[in-house]
């Protein structure tokens, strides 16, 4: 049974919800100027609704303030009001913090299910803004968004899929991706993978996210498999099909299988009527070609459809817009055939052939044969050692991954055009450092913040 103020709650929580959906449709057809003033409105509704439940929690005593306005799920001393400082005064907002589970506090049910949506749709919002990319950090304040709710997107996130609420395996499912792609923490997909398909026999879209959990770690023909299953359960649904397509050809590019990624995308060129993904296709297209010798008027043919589809503001079509360009004016570079392949293995987590890929990297880089320009050869080199790092650093050589890192890093007054290296490079170095033995932290919060501080680069998200 709800309340009169939980039921107000819940009606403004659901707004939210609405108005979300409403911006994500205006995006998704490119309408970026209505869909960021829906963003805008959106988030001042879910801040006005996290205002609004710390106050019923608080009202209702399920949370508490202290004399400092610092929330607690224990009594404390509180103000001459009995509440205790208001949040307007530097109290706190923070509920995740101190919601240990509803098992603890006993919330009832109707609580929780307005309470773990709510949370649900702030996580969304945090998690978005934390990883935006430099170039679209004026979004932020456009939208006027702020941290002042003291929590941070995986918290909010985390606490929701412990609610009983309609949004509770959705939240679990965000947790396990955070988990697995951020931690490689894959048993946690595996489990939530199987829990899923068998609560939810009949969905593509569960059949969908499973396949990229396992594309995650790295298990590239059970993803397969998956999204072949999922195509079973969305024929009624043309778009997701098409989407299933590529997705399938995206794996096949991940396995070096140039036949069947050429023929997976090809599917998905011909019938989406989107241009999502189409950027990338059209560069992967060229890329196969190339890889198994086709016509340079075919390649051409592919690269020269890049720009039609390409959208600024999408860091993986910036770069296919950008490689097009350079491999009309001069052609796939015998470096990159090998270089390719080596980034394809490493997102299938497979590191070893990885490495030999960049073993034949190198005897390219070493023939001064197969360069014309100093400055070719600086961004090809700036490539393989960003890699290589990294590669060194999944099979665990930390001595032979930092002094690659440390010779990328001295060349990052020579690299005009691959600046991602560098950054990268960076983050790498600051993943490593905590890899040692100790770790080395504060180390790593350098090359981390020296990661971020860089701007206007390729994948800068």
């Amino acid at each position: 049974c709800w309340d009169d103020e939980w039921a107000h709650v819940a009606g403004d929580v659901v707004m939210a919800e609405y108005y979300f959906w409403k911006a994500f449709l205006y995006l998704r057809k490119e309408d970026y100027v209505k869909g960021g003033m829906q963003l805008r409105t959106t988030w001042k509704q879910v801040e006005a609704n996290h205002h609004r439940v710390v106050t019923v929690l608080v009202e209702q005593g399920h949370l508490h303030r202290d004399a400092n306005g610092q929330l607690s799920s224990k009594p404390a001393s509180v103000g001459a009001d009995g509440v205790g400082g208001p949040a307007e005064n530097g109290g706190s907002l923070n509920i995740s913090h101190e919601l240990e589970g509803p098992e603890v506090l006993g919330l009832p049910k109707e609580v929780q299910a307005v309470l773990g949506v709510h949370q649900f749709g702030l996580g969304i919002f945090m998690l978005t803004f934390e990883q935006i990319p430099p170039s679209l950090r004026w979004l932020s304040k456009i939208l006027g968004f702020s941290t002042s709710l003291g929590s941070t997107g995986a918290a909010e996130m985390r606490r929701s899929g412990e609610m009983l609420s309609p949004r509770r395996d959705w939240a679990r499912v965000v947790v396990a991706i955070l988990d697995g792609f951020i931690h490689e923490n894959f048993a946690v997909l595996d489990s939530l993978g199987e829990e899923l398909l068998a609560k939810y026999e009949t969905s593509a879209i569960v059949r969908m996210l499973v396949g990229y959990y396992y594309r995650i770690a790295g298990k590239l023909p059970e993803s397969d498999a998956m999204f072949y299953d999922a195509l079973g359960y969305s024929r009624d649904i043309p778009q997701w099909e098409i989407t299933i397509e590529y997705e399938r050809g995206y794996n096949a590019w991940l396995q070096l299988d140039w036949q069947k990624a050429t023929e997976y995308v090809t599917n998905f060129m011909n019938r989406s009527e989107m241009k999502a993904y189409k950027a990338h296709a059209a560069y992967m297209l060229a890329c196969c070609a190339h890889m198994m010798g086709e016509p340079k008027a075919r390649i051409d043919k592919y690269l020269q459809e890049v720009p039609k589809f390409a959208r600024e503001k999408q860091v993986w079509d910036r770069y296919g817009l950008r490689k097009s360009k350079e491999y009309l004016k001069k052609g796939i570079h015998r470096f990159d055939e090998f270089y390719i392949p080596a980034t394809n293995l490493v997102e299938a987590k497979q590191f070893d052939r990885a490495n030999e890929y960049l073993d034949k990297a190198r005897t390219v880089l070493v023939d001064a044969k197969q360069y014309k320009s100093r400055s070719t050869r600086d961004e090809h080199k700036a490539l393989y050692l960003m890699l290589r790092g990294l590669v060194l650093l999944e099979l665990h050589d930390l001595e032979k991954a930092q002094s690659t890192l440390e010779e990328l890093f001295k060349m990052k007054g020579s690299v005009k055009q691959e600046t991602y290296t560098i950054p990268f490079g960076y983050i790498t170095m600051a993943e490593l450092c905590l890899e040692l033995s100790p770790p080395r932290i504060a180390e790593a919060k350098t090359y981390r913040d020296k990661g971020k501080a860089v701007g206007d680069f390729d994948f800068d998200n």
